[in-house]
């Protein structure tokens, strides 16, 4: 015989065991039925059968731990999810797993000051910085490093502000010997220049000499300059031709005439090279031949006892020499080894 389900059992019971009064109910029959049973029943002493349910028979209801074996949940892994208030103790899990516990995070010589940060394999520490630098991103795909800022202002000595206004109603920034600012309840002053909402400065262009560096200067104008022993090297313009016009290079410059034959230094007027009034430059005459100082049209040369427009006169000597010296707008003094200017 075998198992039969409940509703099998009952239609046999009802087919074999009807009433009837001719008393045929064979014992075979009842034994048939009887063997149904024992085969189909759950008997108390006996160990639980396995047995695989149809998918639908259980719908709802609770299973103890033991009865399913993890292994045996994966048909619906991925629907599987778990609210926080199915977890009791949550939040004490949570609060007592370290960094160091997870498998992708690596802690180098971990300290104070130390900032996490996450690389291309996984979560690392990025160790302190220096006093006063930055946390700077590389961008997207690059770790992060500590950078140190530039530009702003530095002060060798300490800067501080008024707290109280003074008696004009304005506030000090900088102490009282290097103010540098002072501000006003509607305006800003730096030294005595008012910055406003137009006012621009020009910021320097090469290197900014300090009062006690050494630096060349070039193409400056220095205006009532205070010098003491100042050391000065002129341009030297070594010329070897038979003629020579003076350019804005030339001024203060030392300039040598060097020919056999005789040549000519000429002086040009203001309205080809404007030479400031006062400027000074040399010339010597080197060679055997004779050097000529002559003032282009509309300059005035004068020396040695002469003035005459568009004058001129020869240095005397070899190895001689003369000082030219711009006196007005287009007038020019000549001293030294020379001859009347004629």
């Amino acid at each position: 015989m075998a198992q039969v389900t409940r509703a099998t059992f009952a239609s046999s019971v009802a087919s074999l065991l009807a009433d009837n009064s001719a008393g045929d109910i064979s014992a075979a029959d009842m034994r048939s039925l009887m063997t149904d049973l024992e085969d189909s029943a759950k008997w108390y002493d006996e160990a639980p059968v396995s047995h695989n349910h149809a998918a639908g028979d259980t719908t709802s209801g609770t299973f103890a731990d033991a009865r399913i074996a993890t292994s045996n949940v994966t048909q619906h892994q991925a629907a599987l999810s778990v609210t926080e208030s199915q977890i009791s103790d949550l939040q004490a899990y949570l609060t007592s797993v370290s960094l160091d516990g997870v498998s992708d995070v690596t802690l180098t010589s971990a300290a104070h000051g130390d900032v996490l940060y996450r690389n291309a394999s996984g979560w690392v520490n990025l160790g302190a910085g220096t006093n006063g630098q930055f946390l700077q991103t590389q961008g997207a795909g690059a770790n992060p490093v500590w950078a140190t800022g530039s530009g702003g202002i530095s002060w060798s000595t300490a800067v501080d502000a008024d707290i109280v206004p003074d008696a004009d109603g304005t506030r000090d920034l900088g102490s009282s010997v290097n103010r540098f600012a002072e501000v006003h309840a509607d305006a800003v002053f730096l030294g005595a220049t008012q910055m406003t909402a137009t006012t621009t400065k020009t910021a320097p262009t090469g290197d900014i000499v300090g009062t006690t560096d050494t630096q060349t200067l070039t193409n400056k104008t220095l205006t009532a300059p205070d010098m003491t022993d100042p050391t000065i090297a002129h341009r030297y313009n070594a010329q070897t031709g038979t003629a020579y016009t003076m350019v804005a290079a030339d001024q203060s410059a030392v300039i040598t005439m060097s020919n056999a034959a005789a040549n000519t230094l000429t002086i040009p007027a203001n309205a080809s090279v404007a030479f400031p009034v006062g400027t000074k430059a040399e010339v010597w005459m080197l060679a055997a031949g004779t050097t000529t100082i002559a003032g282009a049209t509309g300059v005035t040369l004068q020396g040695n006892g002469g003035s005459v427009s568009a004058g001129s006169c020869d240095i005397q000597t070899q190895y001689g020499g003369a000082t030219l010296t711009k006196i007005a707008t287009d007038t020019w003094m000549v001293g030294g080894d020379i001859d009347v200017v004629a």
